[in-house]
């Protein structure tokens, strides 16, 4: 049995399969565990937007966070509007 991953070690590669993918935009519910997001979080890999309903990941603490959420914008759009589609059809 592999030796079990620290919380540090699970939200790096979380980070890296995310990014690795060009999926920069994601809902916080897609952490696999709270002490991951923690983790994401305390290391500013992730910055919460849209009233923490969307993440943004991001390489390091953000200088500009406005700049970086303007980057994003539409795919945050698209992200807090999805869970209303049902309705919308």
């Amino acid at each position: 049995m592999p030796p079990r991953q620290s919380p540090i070690e699970q939200a790096r590669r979380w980070w890296k399969e995310h990014t690795d993918a060009d999926h920069y935009v994601v809902p916080p519910t897609a952490a696999p565990s709270a002490a991951v997001a923690r983790v994401l979080r305390q290391e500013g890999l992730v910055m919460d937007v849209a009233g923490k309903r969307a993440w943004i990941l991001t390489a390091e603490r953000p200088l500009d966070r406005r700049a970086v959420f303007i980057a994003n914008y539409w795919p945050v759009v698209a992200l807090v509007l999805g869970r209303y589609e049902p309705a919308a059809s």
